[in-house]
């Protein structure tokens, strides 16, 4: 942003749209962890609260995308410009540690009273995407133990 004219952090872009008077039905946060540069750093849950509780302030429902690598291997089908290369959850990426990350940030996110939705930035790995190695089925066709975590969080919050 220091480098770029009329360049404006996230949440400031979202309260000039609104403020100019665009009626959105939502906004989307995409929290996308552990991938550089487009997504972010592996954050703690604490900060993805604020995070989230910051944009509530807007006063409009919010969407959240949610994405973390299952593995950091190369990844063909992703954007070459995308690397898994923005920290990790726990000691290391891989299909556990991802399904660990998507239980946390996922429970933290469906508490929220503002959030209307939440989805997984893409599902197959072996089509072309735009993050590596986020699927919720890897490039071999094989579910990820993610798949299930949601359908957990799904059961458990969205009765």
């Amino acid at each position: 942003m220091a480098l770029a004219d009329r360049t404006h952090p996230p949440y400031v872009f979202a309260d000039t749209l609104l403020r100019s008077g665009l009626n959105l039905a939502a906004l989307d946060i995409e929290l996308v962890m552990g991938i550089n540069p487009r997504g972010s750093y592996c954050r703690d849950p604490l900060e993805a609260s604020r995070l989230l509780d910051l944009y509530a302030t807007l006063g409009v429902p919010l969407q959240v995308t949610l994405g973390y690598p299952g593995t950091d291997s190369p990844d063909a089908e992703a954007d070459p410009e995308l690397q898994c290369a923005a920290g990790r959850w726990g000691d290391r990426i891989a299909t556990a540690t991802q399904a660990d990350w998507t239980a946390a940030l996922g429970s933290l996110v469906l508490c929220k009273p503002f959030v209307q939705g939440v989805q997984w930035c893409h599902w197959n790995d072996a089509e072309p995407h735009l993050f590596p190695n986020c699927g919720l089925v890897d490039a071999g066709g094989n579910a990820r133990p993610t798949l299930q975590k949601l359908r957990e969080l799904r059961e458990t919050h969205l009765r």
